[in-house]
């Protein structure tokens, strides 16, 4: 039997809207076989959901929306699986090692847990973890930048009604209400749900780049290599260590090559799209083209940058 899968807005980044929502729910977790259908004893198969955003934990005062309880009602059979406890954060590398599976969750939880609130990543983080999610055959929902996006801000649950002994389910604008399918009996089209996000600022344990990783990115610093030697020496390690190499801020600068290219071929080169590229940007990255004083600007080829540059002046002036 073919394992039933979370279909995600493809390549948007976004939480479902209601016609994603609805093709979502096709996808519910399937039930074992009633005497009455005819089939066996089958049991229903786990489906995994990994959602990734940037995170903070909500607060537990005065501070908190009213509307926002800083406790969740976690349905029945649903497990959630964290790598940062309330108030901390999480590096790069451990979310990157998370979606290899090479790292376990930190814990596991059921029955209740601390509320999240959910923001935006960036376009780099968010390109390399599909691309890697893709590659392990991963259901990866994520919370991004750009004029696409109809999400500023999330919540797991917005609502203190969910699982008071009346509705013992989700029926909120949080993430757990967008995916719950009331249709189906209220159930959620997933049993693992994997949160990749920091739960707040604090500093949590540290992981290091592997050697090698770390002497390629370093070597990608060197000013004196052309960008044909640098893209040599990115193609030379394995998805999991281009991912991992995000850690440091050069690379990410780097990086815009790559999305640029790809952004080219689907939109063409024109200033009108390579203005919208550049304000679909977060603030750290639109300094790589604008500020000449930013370090690792040097990253990017000299032709992007000065189209660009051109396409700010012609269409943004």
């Amino acid at each position: 039997m073919n394992k039933p899968t979370i279909t995600a807005p493809h390549r948007s980044f976004l939480l479902p809207t209601k016609q994603t929502r609805r093709e979502t729910q096709r996808h519910a977790r399937k039930a074992p076989h009633s005497p009455s259908s005819g089939g066996g004893d089958e049991e229903s198969e786990s489906v995994d959901m990994y959602f990734l955003a940037h995170g903070d934990t909500v607060p537990s005062d005065d501070s908190a929306p009213e509307y926002v309880p800083n406790d969740v009602f976690l349905p029945p059979g649903l497990n959630v699986h964290i790598w940062a406890t309330p108030s901390y954060s999480i590096r790069w590398l451990t979310l990157v090692r998370a979606l290899a599976g090479t790292l376990s969750p930190l814990e596991t939880l059921r029955d209740r847990m601390h509320n999240v609130h959910f923001t935006p990543l960036e376009k780099t983080q968010l390109d390399v973890a599909q691309k890697l999610a893709d590659a392990k055959h991963l259901d990866l929902v994520a919370l991004g930048v750009g004029p696409e996006s109809n999400v500023r801000r999330l919540e797991l649950c917005n609502s203190g009604r969910c699982g008071r002994s009346d509705q013992l389910y989700h029926n909120c604008n949080g993430l757990l209400g967008l995916y719950t399918d009331h249709k189906n009996n209220h159930q959620l089209p997933f049993d693992d749900l994997f949160l990749l996000c920091c739960q707040g600022e604090d500093i949590g344990p540290d992981d290091e780049l592997s050697g090698s990783t770390r002497d390629v990115a370093a070597e990608m610093f060197n000013g004196k290599l052309t960008y044909e030697e640098r893209m040599e020496k990115w193609k030379s390690l394995d998805l999991v260590a281009q991912a991992e190499a995000l850690d440091y801020e050069g690379i990410r600068a780097f990086y815009q090559n790559i999305l640029l290219e790809e952004y080219c071929a689907q939109k063409g080169d024109t200033d009108a799209a390579l203005y919208q590229y550049y304000l679909d940007l977060d603030d750290d990255a639109k300094e790589y083209f604008t500020n000449p004083k930013s370090n690792a600007g040097f990253l990017i080829k000299t032709e992007f940058k000065d189209a660009v540059k051109r396409a700010i002046g012609a269409v943004g002036a």
